[in-house]
């Protein structure tokens, strides 16, 4: 059977006086890595912290799959499903309608 990474990910809320923006903190203990991110909530919401963890989790779990891949191979696993919808897209729905009767550069000029 296939152990799942999924029930040894957690993230806990802890509030610490922080003096900088994001902190990652990494600590081993009998053969488990424990990682402990701190942030700012002024510059970085849960929402945006939990993404975060995600995509660092992702990362590590691939690199320990592949542990010769290349930099693009280790981000582009970071990339979830959602996020590449969205970025392949969502954000490629760019068809505005343009007129006709005049040129490229005078739209520009308007």
């Amino acid at each position: 059977s296939h152990d799942s990474n999924e029930d040894k990910f957690k993230l806990r809320s802890v509030v610490e006086k922080l003096e900088l923006p994001l902190a990652l903190t990494a600590a081993v203990q009998k053969g488990v890595l424990s990682l402990a991110l701190m942030y700012n909530r002024s510059w970085m919401s849960q929402e945006r912290a939990r993404e975060a963890m995600g995509k660092l989790k992702r990362m590590l779990e691939f690199v320990a799959r592949h542990p010769v891949a290349t930099h693009e191979e280790v981000g582009a696993s970071t990339v979830s499903h959602s996020e590449k919808e969205k970025l392949l897209h969502d954000w490629n729905k760019t068809e505005r309608p343009w007129r006709q009767d005049i040129t490229v550069h005078r739209m520009f000029e308007e």
